[in-house]
């Protein structure tokens, strides 16, 4: 089936798809990666969407999906004495009242869309938590709804369906490497040719208002930036710049780090 592209208007995300000539459409910002698809399917589809796993609390120890991105972390260090359950329970013990925070916040959010219009909101199976607007599912109430609904594949919306929830036009693997290693390359040059003219309070200002840019350093070290905008309310100039400096140096030394110049360019 076709990949479901969007952005969400992250500073990587705009450049990539600058760089690409890609046309994609643009979904909110959410903070659960189960919102983001029920938005992204309320755009596109009218058919029933149906969510399974969607528990909103913890369970068996686990406070999150599984299996999970950062599975490798606790896998790495597992041993004859300390098995990967074990670094589970640790880790999840520590980290539970933060993860129920969340947790709580996500089911409100699915919680307020009681109000929706649309009755196509299913859960499978659902856990003890409630999320009005949703309607349960059993597995015959399920099997009730597949043959009800024989069109369960993703149906356009109406005839000017936006087409780019699709993966035409979507570059090959060689051509996704390419395009990454050029911006790569691109931000690499542009942090080290700021810092180096990086002497005045102008030159401050320019980075300061710089969108993309502050967005890299943001999400590079949000505590060093935050710095530099204190220092420049309180009118210490050169400490702001000598901050942004190290900043700007420190991003691109972390992404030489994890990018060499030799696995940045290729034929």
């Amino acid at each position: 089936s076709p990949a479901c592209i969007f952005s969400q208007n992250m500073f990587l995300e705009k450049i990539i798809f600058r760089e690409s000539g890609m046309k994609v459409s643009a979904v909110p910002q959410n903070g659960s990666v189960a919102g983001t698809a029920l938005q992204a399917a309320s755009m596109t589809i009218r058919s029933p969407i149906i969510f399974a796993g969607l528990d909103l609390m913890p369970h068996a120890g686990l406070a999150h999906v599984h299996p999970h991105t950062f599975d490798f972390l606790f896998y790495g260090t597992q041993n004859r004495l300390r098995p990967s359950s074990s670094a589970y329970f640790g880790y999840y013990q520590k980290t539970l009242p933060s993860f129920e925070r969340a947790l709580s916040t996500y089911a409100r959010w699915f919680g307020s869309l009681e109000g929706r219009k649309s009755d196509n909101l299913f859960r499978f199976l659902p856990s003890g938590v409630s999320l009005p607007g949703f309607r349960n599912l059993d597995r015959s109430s399920l099997a009730a709804l597949i043959k009800d609904a024989p069109g369960m594949a993703p149906e356009p919306k109406s005839s000017d369906h936006d087409p780019h929830f699709s993966n035409a036009g979507f570059p090959d693997k060689p051509g996704r490497g390419f395009i990454v290693r050029n911006i790569l390359d691109s931000i690499i040059t542009r942090c080290l040719e700021k810092e180096r003219g990086l002497n005045t309070a102008s030159d401050l200002a320019e980075i300061l208002n710089d969108g993309l840019l502050l967005e890299l350093l943001f999400y590079s070290d949000f505590i060093s930036l935050k710095y530099v905008k204190k220092m420049v309310l309180e009118g210490s100039t050169s400490s702001a710049l000598e901050i942004l400096r190290t900043l700007l140096r420190s991003t691109a030394d972390f992404l030489l780090r994890i990018f060499p110049k030799e696995e940045r360019h290729y034929g």
